[in-house]
Order: structure tokens, then C-alpha cells, then sequence
């Protein structure tokens, strides 16, 4: 699968953007490649969709976060571009 994301802090900072570097981030859905929150949407979201994403601690770096941009349960929040979707076979 390949998405465009722009990735935030509940709070409103950019922690990380593909469209910056207009580069589409791939990864499996369903492989664990990505953090539960993120791989469980991408499961429900149509092809060229463009969605928002709330995405709570439990479901992303959790209680240890991902120092420095990321801190102790955060909550994400991902405006996502679907491009193209692969889902593991089962």
C-alpha cells in the first residue's frame, strides 16, 4: 500500500510529513509494519480517499511514546491519502 500522510501531535505540531517530501510512504496492510492505529484505518479507508485519523496512545507509541517528537501518550493525528492498497494474504 502507498499513502501521503501528514502526521500531527493532538496538539496541532507536525511530527511528520510525506507530502513535504513528496515521497508516498509503502508499507503491507496487516503486516505490522506500521503501528496498530494506523494499519487497523487504512483497513477501512476507500482507494483515493482523503481522510483525518484520530489515533489514541494505545494504538500508536503508547505510555513510553517516541522521544524527542512523540511524547508519553500522545494522541496522533493523521491526515492520510490512500494511493494504492495491498492487503496481506491470508
Amino acid at each position: 500500500s502507498q499513502i501521503h500522510f501528514e502526521a500531527f501531535l493532538e496538539e496541532g505540531t507536525l511530527i511528520d510529513s510525506t507530502k513535504s517530501r513528496n515521497l508516498p510512504f509503502q508499507f503491507q496492510v496487516g503486516s505490522g509494519q506500521v503501528f496498530q492505529g494506523l494499519d487497523v484505518a487504512i483497513r477501512h479507508l476507500p482507494l483515493h480517499s482523503l481522510s483525518e485519523i484520530t489515533i489514541p496512545s494505545c494504538f500508536a507509541y503508547g505510555a513510553k511514546g517516541l522521544p524527542p517528537k512523540i511524547p508519553p501518550g500522545a494522541v496522533l493525528i493523521y491526515k492520510v491519502e490512500v494511493l494504492t492498497v495491498e492487503r496481506l494474504a491470508k
